[in-house]
C-alpha cells in the first residue's frame, strides 16, 4: 500500500514538471519563430487623393431623328417614278405621280356640276324673293310652301354640296403626286412604275435632313459615373464622335443633353442622346455634302462634368476580396478598400485609404498582417510626403 502510494506522488510530481516546462519553453519558442521570420523587403508608395472626371466610352449608329412614311392618298396606276433609295430631295420635290386622267375627269364633272347647282340656286332664289314680293300685296297668312322657302333652301344645300364635291375632286388631283415635306434622304421605296396602288399604301419611307442623332447604350454604373439620372440634362456632358472610312478617321464634337427614361426590355441598358445637327448640307448646284451620314457606325467618348475624389492604383495592387497591402510602423497590413470603378489599368478608389497611408508598389502574392518590412525607397516616399505637406499648406 505504501509502495503504490509513493509511486502516484512520483507520478503527479513528473506531470507537474512536465507541464512548467512547457509553459517555461513555450515564450522562448515563440519570440523565436518571430525571430526567425524574415523581413520583407518592400517599395511603397503614399496615397494621393485627387479629383478625376471620369469618360465613358460607348458605340452606335447614326440615326435620323425624324422619319416619315409617306402614302398615296388615291388609288391609280404610278405614271412616274424616278427616285430610289439612298436618293436626295428637295422640298416640295415630287417624288411619285399616279396617272392623273380618272381624277381629272372627276374635277371636270364637279365643276359642270356646280355651275348646274349654282344656275338653280339663282332661279329658286329669284322665285323665293318673288313669292316673298307677291305675299306683300296679299292678306292671305304666309306659308314656305308659298314662299317657295323649301325649293330654295334645297337649291342652297345642292349649291354648298356640290362646291364641297369640287374641293374633293380638286385635293384628289393634286393628291396625284406624292410630295417631299421637306429635304430628306430616301431610305426605303415600295413601288415600281406602272404598278396600281390602293389609296392609304405607304410608299416612301423619307428622313429628314434637319438632325441626326446618335443612341449610346450606358450600364447603370456607368451613369453613376457621369453623375447623371434620366431625362433632360441640367448641364449637357461633353462628347466627341469618332469614325472611320476606309483609312481616312474622322471626329467630330458633340454634346449629350438626355437620356432616355426607359429602360431596354432586351438589353436593360439605358441611352444617352447625341444630336447632330445638319447632318447633311444641300450646295447652291443641289450637290450635297456630309458631316456624318445616316448609318454610319461611331465610336464615342462621353465626359463626366462632376469629378469624383479617388485615389488611382495600379489594377494589379488589388486584391481580390477588395483590398491592399499597405504599411503602418514598419509592418505589413491588409486595408479594405471602396472601389468605385477599375479597368484593366488602374483602379479607383472612393474610401478606405487615408492620405497619410502607405501602400505597397509592388503586388505581394501572400501578405501576411504583422511582418515586418523594410522599405526600399523610404527617402523618395518621404520627400514626396514633404512636397504634398508644403502644397497644402500653400
Amino acid at each position: 500500500m505504501k509502495g503504490k502510494s509513493t509511486w502516484l506522488m512520483l507520478s503527479v510530481s513528473a506531470l507537474i514538471f512536465a507541464v512548467g516546462g512547457y509553459f517555461w519553453l513555450s515564450p522562448k519558442q515563440t519570440e523565436a519563430v518571430k525571430k526567425a521570420m524574415p523581413v520583407l523587403n518592400l517599395a511603397v508608395q503614399p496615397v494621393q487623393k485627387e479629383f478625376h472626371y471620369f469618360e465613358i466610352e460607348s458605340q452606335s449608329l447614326v440615326q435620323p431623328t425624324v422619319i416619315s412614311h409617306l402614302a398615296v392618298e388615291v388609288a391609280g396606276s404610278v405614271q412616274q417614278v424616278s427616285l430610289r433609295e439612298g436618293d436626295f430631295v428637295r422640298a416640295g420635290e415630287v417624288l411619285l405621280e399616279i396617272n392623273p386622267l380618272v381624277y381629272q375627269a372627276k374635277l371636270a364633272t364637279a365643276k359642270a356640276n356646280l355651275a348646274a347647282k349654282r344656275l338653280a340656286f339663282l332661279e329658286a332664289k329669284a322665285t323665293h324673293e318673288a313669292a316673298i314680293e307677291e305675299h306683300k300685296h296679299s292678306h292671305e297668312k304666309a306659308t314656305p310652301l308659298g314662299l317657295k322657302l323649301p325649293h330654295f333652301e334645297l337649291a342652297q344645300a345642292q349649291l354648298h354640296a356640290a362646291e364641297k364635291t369640287l374641293t374633293h375632286a380638286k385635293y384628289e388631283l393634286k393628291a396625284t403626286k406624292v410630295i417631299a415635306p421637306f429635304d430628306g434622304l430616301i431610305m426605303k421605296r415600295a413601288v415600281d412604275q406602272s404598278e396600281f396602288v390602293e389609296a392609304g399604301e405607304v410608299l416612301f419611307e423619307l428622313a429628314s435632313l434637319e438632325n441626326a442623332q446618335v443612341r449610346l447604350p450606358v450600364t447603370q454604373k456607368e451613369l453613376a459615373l457621369l453623375k447623371i439620372g434620366h431625362g433632360t440634362l441640367v448641364e449637357p456632358l461633353q462628347a466627341r464622335l469618332q469614325w472611320q472610312n476606309g483609312s481616312v478617321v474622322s471626329t467630330l464634337p458633340a454634346s449629350v443633353k438626355k437620356t432616355l427614361s426607359a429602360v431596354s426590355e432586351d438589353t436593360h441598358q439605358t441611352y444617352l442622346v447625341i444630336d447632330i445637327p445638319t447632318p447633311y448640307l444641300f450646295q447652291q448646284n443641289d450637290s450635297v455634302v456630309s458631316s456624318v451620314p445616316f448609318g454610319q457606325f461611331v465610336n464615342a467618348t462621353v465626359r463626366a462634368n462632376e469629378p469624383y475624389e479617388v485615389v488611382k492604383l495600379p489594377a494589379k495592387l488589388l486584391k481580390r476580396n477588395q483590398s491592399v497591402v499597405t504599411v503602418a510602423k514598419n509592418r505589413l497590413q491588409i486595408t479594405d478598400v471602396t472601389v468605385l470603378h477599375k479597368d484593366a489599368e488602374t483602379v479607383f478608389i472612393s474610401d478606405g485609404l487615408a492620405s497619410e497611408q502607405w501602400v505597397s508598389s509592388v503586388r505581394v502574392a501572400n501578405p501576411v498582417p504583422g511582418t515586418e518590412v523594410n522599405l526600399t525607397n523610404l527617402a523618395e516616399v518621404q520627400s514626396a510626403n514633404a512636397k504634398s505637406s508644403r502644397r497644402q499648406a500653400l
